[in-house]
């Protein structure tokens, strides 16, 4: 997973950020540079509880900031909690940049790449059972493979 956060907008931030937000920013920008994920994954989340009380759900910072906490909870395997931040991250991101922005690529794409990491679970269990055809039964209903009739079939391979 391409794994980018949304860090340049601090040198264009508007003057309505607040003190509180501006340092809780900064601790998160310093903390990337570690190597520490879970510290910097606690330092995003401040600074995005900050950024959602200070600047609102339609600012583009705390879209962005929504965004950035989905990647490193994603990072780290706490998939339950990515999903539900990026799909915050996604109405946010539609509230800031407008629903057809290109911004929303990249969230989108992260959220289905973190969806994705449990497919071959969900896959395994949606096989079909009554044949060796391993046919996955997730958009239709499984139609028996083996049998007389069925060409080339009728027998267990």
């Amino acid at each position: 997973m391409l794994f980018v956060l949304q860090l340049p907008w601090l040198a264009t931030a508007r003057s309505e950020a607040s003190p509180e937000f501006t340092i809780a920013y900064q601790t998160f920008a310093a903390a990337l540079k570690t190597n520490d994920l879970d510290a910097t994954l606690n330092r995003c989340t401040e600074a995005q509880d900050i950024a959602v009380q200070h600047l609102g759900d339609g600012d583009r910072r705390t879209a962005d900031l929504s965004y950035d906490c989905g990647a490193l909870f994603n990072k780290v395997g706490r998939k339950p909690s990515a999903i539900a931040m990026l799909q915050q991250a996604t109405a946010q991101q539609e509230k800031a940049y407008g629903p057809e922005a290109v911004e929303l690529i990249r969230v989108l794409m992260a959220f289905g790449a973190t969806r994705m990491t449990d497919w071959p679970e969900r896959e395994q269990a949606l096989r079909c059972n009554s044949c060796p055809c391993s046919i996955n039964t997730l958009s239709a209903p499984h139609i028996p493979c083996h049998g007389p009739g069925v060409p080339g079939v009728g027998r267990k391979s």
